[in-house]
């Protein structure tokens, strides 16, 4: 589950300045014109483009119209070299949120066998694709899986059958960016740590729950927060993503709930210290340990 926190939200200290509203960042932009000037640049790989050349490929009849856009977009968007207009890094952020439809577009509403097995029920799983996401549930006891909000651009030019294998490879992309301290929303800081049924962070929901933690993820910048099971969240972990790949799982093919030797709900909590123990039943069986920041620890063989 994700979601963004109204109040309460303590970014910290900050070394950077806003310069420019959001509201003035999207005024800047808000234009047919210098829209076009932006997907122009990022069509020729973000530059460098001379002013004509600009002008010419957006079709721009008067130079003196075309100068006023492509100034407004400069400095902030735009970057005017010795050899050109280039696009900036908040330029590119810009197009790649048009680019991947997260507020253009909407999915089609379908649903396709995700294969895997419910880990509640064992039963069949499909996926259901709403507008702004997808959820993989069971056929048979309407559990969910996975409720993840995916930006729709995100499924074309793949078949049909491989789009829950995509939904798979997104959101272990978040939990990597989240082992890595980054918001895969605004890039800000995260803060990460292991939330248990009494613990104030705890959500309303977790209690009752079969598992005994779950890995709790915020944004101190846009206030973007998701909850994992320790299982799920452990699969980005780099000594996890080598365990299996010494025995021939690679987790870029296989979302999680098509392993069969992860139980997902299955957690051992201790403490001073807290230590998370995660079973994956590999081979002969390992113990994978994380600390109260789900930081890794280390891996251990099940003892026999």
């Amino acid at each position: 589950m994700t979601g963004n926190k109204s109040e309460g939200n303590d970014p910290g200290p900050s070394y950077v300045e806003d310069e420019l509203s959001p509201e003035a960042a999207f005024e800047l932009a808000a234009h047919e014109t210098r829209i076009a000037v932006l997907q122009t640049l990022q069509a020729a790989n973000g530059g460098p483009l001379s002013f004509g050349e600009i002008r010419e490929r957006v079709g721009v009849d008067d130079p003196g119209q075309c100068h006023y856009h492509v100034d407004k977009l400069c400095d902030r968007f735009v970057r005017k070299t010795d050899r050109g207009y280039t696009l900036t890094p908040a330029g590119w952020q810009l197009m790649g949120a048009l680019l991947s439809g997260s507020v253009t577009s909407s999915i089609p509403e379908e649903a396709v066998d995700a294969g895997g097995a419910c880990s509640e029920c064992g039963g069949g799983l499909s996926a259901y694709f709403r507008k702004s996401g997808v959820t993989i549930a069971c056929t048979a006891c309407k559990s969910v899986q996975t409720d993840p909000d995916i930006p729709p651009a995100m499924f074309e030019d793949w078949p049909l059958e491989d789009l829950p294998e995509v939904v798979g490879r997104h959101t272990r992309r978040m939990e990597l960016d989240a082992a890595h301290g980054f918001c895969p929303n605004c890039r800000g800081r995260v803060s990460r740590g292991v939330v248990t049924p009494a613990d104030e962070a705890a959500p309303d929901w977790f209690d009752g729950q079969e598992t005994d933690a779950i890995v709790l993820t915020d944004c101190q910048r846009c206030g973007r927060w998701w909850h994992a099971v320790p299982s799920i969240a452990a699969l980005a972990e780099p000594a996890v993503i080598a365990l299996h790949h010494d025995h021939g799982i690679d987790l870029r093919e296989r979302p999680w709930w098509t392993l069969d030797h992860l139980a997902v709900g299955d957690v051992a909590l201790t403490s001073n210290p807290t230590r998370v123990r995660i079973p994956i039943a590999l081979g002969d069986g390992w113990t994978v340990v994380f600390d109260d920041a789900f930081d890794f620890v280390e891996t251990r063989q099940t003892e026999r």
